[in-house]
C-alpha cells in the first residue's frame, strides 16, 4: 500500500479513514519512542523537529523495526503531525487545585 500523502486532502471516505489510523498510529509510535528518550534533552517540537540530530537519531534508529519509514515519518511532521507533546506552542499547564471543602 502507498505511503499517505500528507499534503494532500482526502480523496474519499475510505482514504479519510485510512489517514485517520495512520496519524493515530503516528502519534503512537512517536510517543514510544519519546518514553525512551533522555528526556535532559528536552521535547522536540514543531514541524521540523525531524531536523534535531539527536531526535532524527533517535527516531532513526526506532523506525528501523517498523511499518513505517523515516521519508514517511518526515513528511507526517511536516504536514503538522504529533500530539500536543511536540507541537511548538504547547505548554504545559497545572491545573488549578480543586476547591477546599469544608465539613
Amino acid at each position: 500500500m502507498a505511503p499517505v500523502d500528507w499534503n494532500a486532502p482526502p480523496a474519499n471516505a475510505e482514504e479519510k479513514d485510512r489517514r485517520r489510523h495512520c496519524n493515530a498510529f503516528m502519534m503512537d509510535f512517536e510517543n514510544y519512542a519519546l518514553r525512551r528518550w533522555a528526556a535532559s534533552q528536552g521535547i522536540p517540537t514543531g514541524p521540523e523537529r525531524f531536523k534535531v540530530k539527536a531526535w532524527a537519531d533517535h527516531m532513526k534508529e526506532a523506525l528501523e523495526d517498523s511499518d513505517t519509514s523515516w521519508p514517511e515519518y518526515v513528511a507526517w511532521v511536516q504536514s503538522g503531525g504529533g500530539d500536543d507533546l511536540f507541537q511548538e506552542d504547547w505548554e504545559y499547564e497545572t491545573p488549578p487545585p480543586p476547591p477546599l471543602v469544608r465539613a
